[in-house]
């Protein structure tokens, strides 16, 4: 029985750190070749850990869809900081709403974010208090806007939403 390699979405980001290197001209360029290739396939299927406020691609490869199981999907992440979109004034108590300006989500993969408040408290988003039922921060997106609803009970003085989706 051999083991050949498999499928692209079989393989782990995993590089051999020993190798040897042919002698022969012809074959080093080949292997050379083939190992930058390698290389370069495994550096970019990791996540690229980089917050910025314009669009940039995560890293992340999701599963393909329909009939075509070689067709990588790739997750963009965008930062929003709320309070200088507020105008760098603390996001109040209640809903507030502010346009993300962006285009051609297929997917959302992640929402996440942090907030602080007075104090200070560090807050993880979205923030649900299990003692103080009502006490929370709710964050979503739709077609238009970053929604966020702070009913934790203090401004919150700053706000970071991270959000990642599949481009279509």
């Amino acid at each position: 029985m051999s083991f050949g390699i498999g499928p692209l979405n079989s393989q782990s980001s995993f590089l051999p750190e020993q190798f040897e290197l042919p002698e022969d001209n012809a074959f080093f360029r080949d292997f050379i070749a083939k190992r930058e290739r390698l290389t370069s396939s495994i550096l970019n299927i990791k996540e690229i850990a980089t917050y910025e406020k314009g669009e940039l691609l995560t890293g992340q490869q999701w599963f393909s869809l329909g009939n075509n199981p070689r067709k990588a999907r790739y997750s963009v992440r965008r930062v929003f900081d709320l309070v200088e979109m507020n105008g760098n004034a603390p996001i109040p108590a209640g809903p507030s709403a502010f346009a993300h300006n962006l285009t051609g989500i297929l997917v959302p993969t992640r929402i996440f974010g942090t907030a602080t408040t007075a104090g200070p408290i560090y807050l993880p988003l979205p923030y649900v208090n299990v003692t103080t039922p009502g006490n929370h921060v709710e964050i979503f997106f739709d077609a238009v806007n970053v929604n966020i609803n702070n009913a934790y009970g203090a401004n919150l003085s700053q706000c970071y939403i991270t959000f990642e989706f599949i481009k279509g």
